[in-house]
């Protein structure tokens, strides 16, 4: 569960977040071919998977980044 008491989502379950297990917390880190796969196909529950996505972010804060 979340610090809030809400229970995890798979949108939560992507490379480079923290999740905190009873008091554990874990950095996912890495996914294997067939994860990263599923998780490109499902733009919606996985929004940090989206490609086109992230590039219109980092594109719009590039002079922010210099």
């Amino acid at each position: 569960k979340h610090e809030n008491g809400s229970y995890y989502a798979a949108s939560d379950l992507y490379v480079g977040n923290i999740v905190d297990i009873v008091g554990h917390h874990f950095l996912l880190l890495n996914a294997d071919e067939y994860t990263y796969r599923l998780m490109e196909c499902d733009e919606r529950s996985f929004p940090f998977s989206n490609f086109p996505r992230l590039h219109a972010i980092l594109t719009s804060k590039h002079n922010e980044i210099k």
